[in-house]
């Protein structure tokens, strides 16, 4: 049967399948994730509503890229096969968002498979793609460096930490290639509970510096790296762990956080569909809420699937309990800060600008600032996802003047 034309008016009424996961997948094209081409026909295949429509035609589009890349490679065409293998790698990203690791047999399956074409195109990138491990307790934690220096000397280089359904790879395309272009070493990693480190025993802890200070340290002995100027940005939960190793004392010169969650428990009971499924979940109203939602919570679902896999837990609710202990006082945070807030969130939820402005507040760097993603340009939403290059100007213009040679060092 021949594939309905690519020709999508913007079909995906559901704003979660539109906003944060069609346009998720846009967006990446900014750092050669995508073509809107391939994203509208794949996207022309899927029935609203139905995850597993979704994923046959992401899988279809990816393994379609795959065999370009590959016939670029046979033929000995390195810069097509790169291209074609990182986008291929990002469509099978694409699928694992309307997946879970307990509900779909294939999760991991289709994870290792992006993983696998992202490592053709690191493979193929000329160096500029470097893969690590960073030996942590009884295993290793997977990463990749990205040389964006010229190398002429020790580099000024940034971590990026992503969120709680993040992979390294992710990374790449949130922060990682822009930083690179701006001339930065930048440090991409799964920290423990994040990627499929889960399957390796790791799952996600609230003492962050434990991870990122073996991270900050490992990093800070290679010859090619500043010790004195390593930043890190975090995003979603990367929000959480970020700022909260800084004050355990892990040595970053500045940190962005988008946005900041000082205590992440009360995050997660502040949001009425976890706390209500939390406390239906296995009974009659978890049905009557999945009628209700009807596609919404089948996506949902699979989120939490995720995330108690991630965190080690049975249930929603145990998952609840998991964040017991999750915080950090801002005022202990000594590096200067930026904020990044998305403007839906930002203007949408008075909890959520006032505790952004109540982290701001007691921030004791005064080189701190906030600012709002603006809807406008849209990167109004989660973390500012629609727009990446909007919030890696915000974050690298910024990063770049706080670690300029003249600037004064972080407060210890």
């Amino acid at each position: 049967m021949p594939a309905r034309a690519a020709t999508i008016a913007y079909a995906f009424k559901n704003a979660a399948w539109a906003d944060g996961y069609l346009q998720g997948t846009l967006a990446a094209q900014t750092t050669g994730g995508s073509e809107i081409g391939e994203t509208f026909a794949a996207a022309a295949q899927v029935r609203v509503g139905d995850c597993a429509s979704w994923q046959a035609a992401f899988r279809e589009m990816a393994e379609r890229v795959e065999e370009l890349a590959l016939e670029s490679d046979r033929a000995g065409h390195a810069v097509s096969a790169r291209d074609c293998f990182l986008r291929a790698s990002n469509y099978y990203r694409a699928m694992l968002v309307q997946m879970g690791p307990r509900v779909d047999p294939d999760y991991h399956e289709v994870a290792r498979r992006m993983r696998s074409l992202f490592a053709r195109a690191a493979a193929l990138s000329e160096g500029l793609i470097e893969p690590f491990e960073l030996p942590f307790e009884h295993g290793h934690l997977p990463g990749y460096v990205l040389h964006g220096d010229d190398g002429t000397g020790p580099a000024k280089t940034v971590i990026v930490v992503g969120g709680a359904d993040s992979f390294a790879e992710d990374l790449y395309h949130w922060y990682g290639a822009q930083g690179a272009r701006r001339g930065y070493k930048v440090v991409l990693v799964d920290l423990p509970g994040q990627g499929l480190t889960a399957r390796d025993g790791f799952r996600f802890r609230p003492d962050a510096e434990a991870a990122l200070g073996a991270l900050v340290a490992h990093v800070g002995a290679r010859p090619d790296v500043d010790a004195s100027r390593i930043a890190a940005i975090g995003f979603s939960l990367g929000g959480y762990l970020v700022p909260r190793a800084t004050t355990a004392g892990v040595p970053l010169r500045a940190i962005v956080a988008a946005s900041i969650f000082p205590d992440f428990e009360d995050h997660w009971r502040s949001i009425p569909l976890v706390s209500t499924m939390a406390e239906w979940e296995g009974t009659w109203k978890m049905a009557l809420l999945a009628r209700l939602f009807g596609s919404r919570m089948k996506v949902v679902e699979r989120s939490f699937d995720t995330y108690k896999e991630r965190w080690g837990a049975r249930s929603i609710a145990e998952l609840v309990e998991k964040a017991a202990g999750w915080r950090f006082d801002p005022g202990a945070v000594p590096c200067p800060t930026l904020i990044l807030a998305p403007q839906s969130e930002y203007d949408g939820y008075g909890l959520v600008r006032a505790r952004i402005h109540d982290a701001l507040d007691r921030l004791p760097n005064p080189r701190k600032r906030l600012v709002v993603l603006p809807s406008a340009l849209g990167a109004g939403r989660s973390v500012g996802g629609p727009n990446l290059s909007v919030c890696a100007r915000m974050a690298f213009d910024w990063l770049d003047d706080t670690l300029a040679a003249d600037a004064p060092p972080a407060a210890s």
